[in-house]
């Protein structure tokens, strides 16, 4: 369970307060934490409530990513649907091109020559990022990456959106 702490730091840009960037704060506001419901939710049926978050998440991630590929490095396949489901055009890939591309992975198999090896303007969604100190100093150590533009740290899952930008942003956020 979350300290009180951290739900109380992460509270404040769940609503996109505090935050500059008009791009970011529309990424906050309606692509990570929608409220309405997709086209494909009712097709999509997921019983876990925390992975229902995730895999819905997953869904609009590829629906505003538009990707050329999506790699899914974890054993969740209702995942990989969710993420087609999002973006019919993507095909689902086993190793990763220079194209743009959403990627689910977990944090045992992130790496630097992960984010160097695709496109810009590519996600990474990175799950166990908050697992314990270990996985928690190798997400930090990730986020330094000079092709990140922008990381949005939740209690579930890491966000890395890649590319070139002057000055890179990190957000601690809450999942709704």
């Amino acid at each position: 369970m979350l300290h009180l702490a951290t739900i109380i730091t992460r509270l404040r840009h769940t609503k996109g307060y505090g935050v500059q960037s008009p791009t970011d704060y529309h990424f906050i506001k309606d692509i990570i934490n929608q409220k309405l419901p997709y086209y494909q939710y009712k097709q999509l049926k997921t019983t876990n409530r925390k992975k229902r978050k995730i895999n819905q998440l997953l869904l609009r991630l590829a629906n505003f990513c538009q990707p050329e590929n999506i790699l899914n490095q974890t054993d969740d396949t209702l995942a990989t649907k969710y993420m087609e489901a999002g973006c019919k055009k993507a095909k689902t890939t086993k190793q990763i091109e220079n194209k743009k591309t959403i990627i689910l992975t977990t944090i045992k198999l992130i790496n630097h020559n992960t984010i160097y090896t695709i496109a810009p303007q590519s996600i990474i969604i990175v799950e166990d990022i908050n697992k314990n100190k270990q996985t928690k100093q190798h997400w930090n150590n990730i986020t330094t990456n000079n092709n990140i533009t922008t990381t949005y740290d939740t209690p579930q899952i890491g966000i890395i959106i890649t590319g070139k930008r002057q000055y890179p942003k990190h957000y601690k956020i809450y999942l709704k």
